[in-house]
Formats: structure tokens, sequence, C-alpha cells
């Protein structure tokens, strides 16, 4: 990642990152897009996603990730969300 991010400063390029790993989000994103069902459902700079998150699933991804102060536990499965209940993020 550090050679990654070195590149993208030193040539000022675009890079597209997919992944589930928010902590590598936090650390290199500008700006982030949260895909659900194969769809953009949310879509903010990275400060604002993690601050003040506005879809269900992004809110379930931040409250998944682990704290410093958390015991380890075991991973828990994400639910399907039923997206007919949130018109206001319909594709």
């Amino acid at each position: 990642l550090d050679l990654m991010h070195d590149l993208q400063q030193e040539t000022q390029m675009a890079m597209i990152f997919i992944t589930h790993d928010l902590g590598v989000v936090a650390e290199i994103c500008d700006d982030v897009a949260v895909m659900y069902g194969g769809k953009i459902v949310e879509y903010s700079d990275v400060f604002e996603l993690f601050d003040h998150p506005k879809h269900p699933y992004t809110k379930r991804l931040l409250g998944l990730m682990p704290k410093l102060t958390d015991k380890p536990k075991q991973l828990i499965d994400i639910k399907p969300i039923d997206t007919t209940l949130f018109p206001e993020f319909q594709g």
C-alpha cells in the first residue's frame, strides 16, 4: 500500500480500490463508493462516510469494524437488507 500511495502521489494518477477493508479505505482513499447488490448505494468523501454514513449497509459495515478497546470475538455475517424498505436509496 505504501508503494501504491507513493506512486499515486508521484504521478498524480487516480486509483480504484475494491475492498471490504475499511482500514485501507480510511488510510488511502479520498472518495468512497459503497456498493451493495452490484449497485452504488452511497458515495461521499472518506471523512463524511466515516462520520455520517447514510445507507444501512454502510452503517453495518462501519459497525463491524473492530475497535482497539474491543475484546477479540468471532466474526459475524452481514445479513441481507431488504432494499425496498429504503426507496430513497433505490438505483
